[in-house]
């Protein structure tokens, strides 16, 4: 039997549904509404800039859409190319560390730390989403050669060892977590800088 008084609250902060359904089939009529303009304009979100970056060999042509996402183990094949890995971070690195692109072409991935370190700037606390656990623990590697306080973290971590990192991260020990599928929807930490 229904209850005609029932009344149902739905919240989402997704602007689309993975299930393709729009939410106008599910809430018969929004009560509020607050977008990410008004977010930013209030001072409760920054303002977004996007960096594009260039990986010539990284090519998604030939990949699989699967329920309107990519093939999950083609496009890991690709992404944990050693090429593909070095051409994601290194822009990256460049963000992090608020350096012109390609500046670090110019220099030896030896070197990248000790450069690095002669600017006497702080690493932008960065939080990295990774395809794979592969390709996660490869760009912690990759960013390890450019500064310390790097990690990387999966859904096969240590709880405690993942509490840990959240806490070095929170309180900037921890400047870059390379992540595979722990740190998503719902995870709040305001002193990230960069994703």
């Amino acid at each position: 039997t229904k209850n005609p008084r029932l009344k149902m609250i739905g919240l989402s902060a997704t602007p689309k549904r993975s299930d393709g359904n729009a939410l106008k089939q599910i809430i018969q009529s929004v009560a509020f509404q607050y977008g990410i303009r008004e977010g930013v304009t209030d001072g409760w979100l920054v303002e977004i800039v996007q960096h594009y970056i260039k990986v010539n060999s990284l090519d998604f042509s030939h990949i699989e859409t699967v329920a309107g996402d990519f093939n999950k183990a083609q496009l890991s094949e690709l992404v944990e190319r050693e090429e593909n890995v070095q051409g994601i971070c290194q822009p990256t690195i460049e963000v992090i560390f608020g350096l012109e692109p390609r500046t670090l072409a110019a220099i030896p991935v030896e070197r990248w730390k000790e450069y690095l370190s002669s600017l006497g700037r702080v690493p932008r606390r960065t939080l990295m989403f990774t395809v794979s656990v592969a390709q996660a623990e490869m760009c912690a590697s990759v960013f390890s050669r450019a500064m310390d306080g790097v990690e990387w973290v999966c859904g096969a971590t240590d709880k405690q060892v993942r509490k840990d990192i959240r806490e070095r991260f929170w309180h900037g020990d921890t400047h870059c977590v390379a992540n595979c599928g722990v740190y998503l929807e719902g995870y709040n930490n305001p002193f990230i800088e960069v994703l």
